[in-house]
């Protein structure tokens, strides 16, 4: 599958649709992701593009030459591509994302920001990484990003996601899609430019690493990204929970709350406790879930550990109830199933350091990318709380 899309260009240019085909297009779209998860995600992502691009441009959304790129990012890191018909925070991305090209090599490999998005108001940041080979070698990604890892600095220490590799044919180019939430300096504000790097590991680059092993790294170079743009947030009053006076922000692609830094000393900071179970229930019924139920914070009074056979090898830890429902594994918790149009939105989340005096909570959404304007109730911990 090739990265560029001339293979798409005619099309795109001489394709008339109605706009019940395309409507139907895009759900077909939707289906397939849905039913390809991952596998579809690492091989299909160009190509469910031009069928949204289409879709999109017959449904009335506008978007520049960077436009298409975007397409294919959202279809690699999200499964919900058909919540990109209506959505204005799709249409501000692909209109205003940056294209870069700025490379950084070393050895045999060149890293090339394609484009980005940065949000500074809310310290979100999309961006698409090339990397290719310099002599036309296939690449093996897994082993590359053993030893070349990819950083953003200032703000560097929030949490993100990106998508495996979306190899051309030959093999000697992939590409990578990422996005993050950035943490606020001491003074509750994200920097005027982020700096995009590559970090090598020092070490034989042919040779697997130990992880047992300490290695010295070198930073190989920064390119700088500017604000773009800004999204759109929602606001959700969590006053009530302890150790908090503020308001859970709440973007497309991510959660943001702050709390007084006296957390740090509560002997239960390190539990389930302050973490609190976020319900995002929009118009359409379905809800999307953040962190752990109440019931399900009682119940896991410890972590199941497996033998290599996959049977439980600490039953002791758990009370005979207990111990049936975790003797075999069958995966993590966000792999079982949930309630029709119920699902997990965060697949990274935890505490960090926050403005000067707080302690920030904050999730990225993957999986799922959800439009705040289409949101209608919020639940912290089982509670409603007012929305903004």
């Amino acid at each position: 599958m090739k990265l560029n899309h001339d293979i798409y260009r005619e099309a795109m240019e001489n394709v008339r649709i109605s706009d019940k085909t395309g409507k139907e297009l895009l759900e077909l779209a939707a289906q397939q992701n849905r039913r390809h998860k991952k596998a579809f995600k690492t091989q299909m992502a160009a190509a469910i593009a031009a069928i949204l691009a289409i879709s999109l441009g017959v449904n009335g959304i506008c978007y520049a030459q960077t436009g298409k790129n975007v397409l294919e990012m959202f279809a690699a890191l999200y499964d919900n591509t058909d919540s990109l018909a209506s959505s204005k925070t799709y249409s501000t991305i692909a209109e205003g994302a940056n294209k870069s090209g700025e490379s950084i090599a070393c050895n045999n490999l060149k890293f090339t920001l394609d484009y980005y998005f940065y949000d500074r108001k809310n310290g979100e940041v999309y961006f698409a990484v090339r990397t290719d080979s310099l002599d036309n070698t296939p690449l093996d990604m897994e082993r590359v990003n053993e030893h070349y890892t990819v950083d953003v600095k200032e703000g560097s220490s929030g949490t993100g996601n990106w998508n495996s590799p979306i190899y051309n044919d030959a093999r000697d180019s992939a590409i990578v899609y990422y996005h993050y939430m950035l943490e606020a300096d001491g003074e509750g504000n994200f920097p005027e430019k982020i700096n995009f790097t590559i970090d090598h590991i020092i070490a034989d680059d042919s040779q697997a690493l130990q992880y047992d092993m300490t290695y010295d790294t070198e930073e190989l170079g920064a390119i700088a990204m500017s604000p773009t743009g800004e999204l759109k947030a929602r606001y959700a009053d969590c006053s009530f929970l302890p150790y908090c006076d503020s308001k859970a922000k709440i973007t497309s692609g991510g959660f943001v709350l702050y709390f007084d830094e006296d957390i740090i000393e509560d002997e239960a900071f390190h539990t389930d406790k302050f973490f609190p179970f976020i319900e995002i229930k929009m118009k359409d019924g379905v809800t999307y879930r953040i962190g752990k139920s109440a019931e399900e914070k009682r119940t896991s009074k410890t972590v199941p550990l497996y033998d290599v056979n996959g049977k439980l090898a600490n039953p002791e830890d758990f009370s005979p109830e207990e111990a049936k429902t975790v003797e075999t594994y069958t995966g993590s918790a966000s792999e079982k199933p949930l309630p029709e149009n119920v699902y997990h939105i965060a697949g990274s989340y935890g505490f960090g350091g926050g403005a000067e005096g707080y302690s920030v909570y904050s999730a990225t959404f993957h999986d799922y990318f959800i439009d705040v304007d289409d949101i209608a109730e919020v639940y912290i911990d089982n509670v409603k709380v007012s929305l903004e």
